[in-house]
């Protein structure tokens, strides 16, 4: 009798997760079902079903530990995906957003697997499966957005933390990425 192949990991993730956000959070991530509150799911349904979604500010309603996990939600059930995330100053980037990126991956109740770096998460070692940070400021001499520009694949999300910091030609920049 032949055993039928297995599944690999990640396909298992997208058939099971694709469109469950929160129940990947508390399935494969460090999220207890009792900390989900209904903001977080509201903010994690509406990724899932909107091209767009914005968060309102606000002091520890749990946004950026949120955006870190739906950042690793999307990577890993989507194949291939791109997740980037970007912030007006670097030092948010890093050490907000993907210091919460670090603390659920390694946390996560299965290895997830990747290399993971100070703000990269490469899935496939070709590349073409990433997870990116950067702050976002445009080029000094066009007054261009170019290094948001060029990152294109199947399945792409931009994470903006701090948007009201963004500058104008980050946004029209991220708009030629939906598209």
């Amino acid at each position: 009798m032949v055993k039928q192949a297995e599944k690999p990991k990640y396909q298992i993730y997208m058939d099971r997760y694709f469109h469950s956000p929160i129940r990947f959070q508390t399935d494969v991530l460090d999220t207890k079902p009792e900390h989900v509150w209904p903001k977080m799911r509201e903010v994690a349904e509406s990724v899932d079903q909107h091209q767009k979604t914005a968060a309102h500010s606000g002091h520890g309603v749990s946004k950026t530990y949120e955006a870190a996990r739906i950042a690793l939600w999307w990577l890993y059930t989507r194949i291939p995906s791109t997740v980037i995330t970007t912030a007006p100053v670097f030092d948010q980037v890093e050490k907000l957003l993907w210091k919460e990126i670090h603390v659920a991956h390694s946390r996560a109740k299965v290895p997830l697997g990747g290399k993971l770096t100070k703000v990269q998460l490469d899935v496939d070692p070709d590349g073409k499966w990433f997870a990116y940070g950067f702050s976002t400021k445009p080029d000094t001499v066009t007054g261009e957005a170019t290094r948001m520009q060029g990152y294109h694949n199947r399945y792409v999300l931009l994470i903006f933390d701090e948007a009201a910091g963004i500058q104008q030609q980050i946004w029209k920049a991220a708009e030629s990425l939906l598209n």
